[in-house]
């Protein structure tokens, strides 16, 4: 069964849990730049996940290309320690940085 995805501004569907490795787990409480009203970092719950969209196709174990030629939709991994990038905000600072580069004298 899948949920919302949690990132802020997406309504797409996730099927891509928090992972249990500790270390991994905090690396995705951090990327995702979530807070409380006192300024703790956002905690997850067990049914917290994420979309394939957060995500480079490069951090999947088999290219989407491979699933479709064996016979339609199967389930994709992560690769281990994999934390999602691809978020809104991030885009955003990129871009910011690129302007701010060519703009510079």
């Amino acid at each position: 069964m899948t949920s919302s995805c949690v990132v802020s501004g997406c309504s797409r569907r996730g099927s891509f849990q928090f992972p249990s490795n500790e270390g991994t787990f905090i690396n995705w409480r951090i990327a995702l730049s979530r807070k409380y009203y006192n300024g703790s970092l956002w905690r997850p719950s067990t049914y917290s996940v994420l979309c394939e969209k957060h995500f480079k196709p490069k951090d999947f174990r088999v290219p989407r290309q491979t699933l479709a030629s064996v016979g339609g939709k199967a389930y994709r991994y992560l690769k281990r320690d994999v934390v999602p990038s691809l978020l809104p905000w991030l885009q955003l600072d990129r871009l910011l940085i690129i302007l701010t580069i060519k703009m510079s004298p």
